[in-house]
């Protein structure tokens, strides 16, 4: 029983917090007990319940309620106050059974306040003109709730079908988007269906033409507004050097770097960092070690045919940080060429990896032939200079291509020719 009263007592309490207004003046109990009920409604509304209706189906259970109600003493007046009538509905004597509807519930007190019966509904239409019925559903036909028609309302025509002919094309794709079929006026297709042998596909629904890279925002028109924007950012162009050849001249090395644009979600391509650095040897104040040193320090970096150097840098996240380090990679380059070691110096003519002219034999045989009979020293022949004497610089770049390049009908037809100037 204490458990049903705190239930029925935490319902009634949410009842009044959610609707403050309500305050019941009546209270029917259809299947009391001992009155559980009326104890939880009479804690929670004790000013505005005025009468209570218990209704019971056992009449033990009646008596007992009752006399809970008045304390265990059947003599005590009811402790509740502003009650005006407590009804005990008893089972009927005669068939011992409790009324089965509404129509055969009457209770009413005598004038000693005694419970009478009524088992049958004749009974009470003679003893009453009407019973009012506690309806707790309304009787009223409720039409059924009107349903709203849904009614899409019509798509506008796609953009390309209302273009003008004469608009203006940047301010439709003013810069890098995926491709978009409804802004662009032009029948392009894409994709091949190898199972149906269909025509390729066309823009709309195609996924093809928005994984390809459009340049739709780089049109003549385009450029050439951009272009004109920044004009005023630009200086003209420098005097002298109008063709490709002053340029080297003046700017020997060449810094290359790529700008990649392409309709993505993301802007910034992985390849746009790598900084290549182009320079000719020739350029660089080296003497013959330091140039063969650099050469081989260069590897396949160096390209005979143009004596260009190509220093290619990608290992580092930015394209400053490669930039940076392709500036130290040519210091480290010119620097460490420069150096001779100790060891360098103990090369002889065997030790070389190719072919050199001033610490060869072949320099010494055309001085001693050309000064002959004189007997020269190996001082005297290397304070020789040979740098005025044509026959001696054909020969000498003709031994040295035939020894460092290989023989060739071209290099032994120079070796031949050298060799017949010196002769005759």
């Amino acid at each position: 029983m204490i458990a049903e009263y705190a239930a029925l007592k935490r319902i009634f309490s949410e009842i009044a917090f959610r609707n403050p207004e309500f305050q019941p003046t009546s209270l029917f109990d259809f299947g009391s007990g001992v009155g559980t009920v009326t104890w939880a409604v009479r804690k929670q509304w004790p000013d505005s319940l005025k009468e209570c209706y218990n209704v019971d189906s056992s009449g033990e259970m009646n008596d007992m309620a009752e006399l809970l109600l008045k304390g265990g003493d059947p003599e005590a007046p009811l402790p509740v106050p502003n009650v005006d009538m407590v009804r005990l509905l008893r089972r009927c004597h005669s068939c011992d059974r409790f009324p089965a509807t509404l129509r055969e519930v009457a209770v009413h007190f005598d004038e000693d306040s005694h419970v009478a019966e009524i088992s049958s509904s004749e009974d009470f239409d003679s003893e009453y003109d009407e019973f009012r019925v506690f309806d707790l559903r309304s009787n009223k036909p409720k039409a059924p709730p009107k349903q709203e028609k849904f009614v899409r309302p019509p798509l506008p025509p796609p953009r390309e079908k209302i273009m003008p002919t004469d608009q203006d094309w940047p301010s439709v794709w003013p810069g890098q988007r995926t491709f978009h079929p409804a802004s662009v006026p032009l029948p392009l297709r894409q994709g091949f269906d190898r199972r149906r042998k269909i025509p390729p596909m066309g823009k709309y629904a195609n996924a093809e033409l928005m994984k390809l890279p459009n340049y739709l925002h780089l049109t003549p028109p385009a450029v050439k507004r951009h272009c004109e924007a920044i004009k005023k950012f630009c200086t003209p162009w420098p005097k002298g050097l109008e063709s490709k050849e002053q340029i080297k001249e003046h700017f020997p090395l060449e810094i290359m770097t790529s700008d990649y644009c392409y309709s993505s979600p993301k802007i910034r391509d992985p390849k746009a960092r790598v900084v290549t650095f182009k320079f000719p040897l020739s350029r660089l104040p080296l003497d013959d070690h330091a140039k063969d040193k650099m050469k081989r320090l260069l590897g396949d970096r160096w390209n005979p045919e143009t004596d260009e150097a190509t220093l290619v840098t990608d290992r580092c996240p930015l394209r400053k940080q490669n930039f940076d380090y392709n500036m130290y990679l040519m210091y480290a380059l010119f620097y460490e060429s420069l150096t001779v070691e100790p060891w360098e110096a103990e090369k002889s003519e065997e030790d070389m990896e190719y072919y050199d002219w001033e610490r060869n034999k072949s320099k010494k045989v055309y001085i001693a032939g050309k000064y002959w009979p004189k007997q020269l020293t190996e001082d005297e022949i290397k304070e020789i200079s040979l740098d005025e004497d044509e026959v001696a610089e054909e020969y000498k770049n003709a031994v040295t291509d035939l020894l460092n390049q290989g023989e060739t009908i071209n290099n032994l037809f120079k070796y031949k020719e050298a060799v017949l100037k010196i002769v005759f």
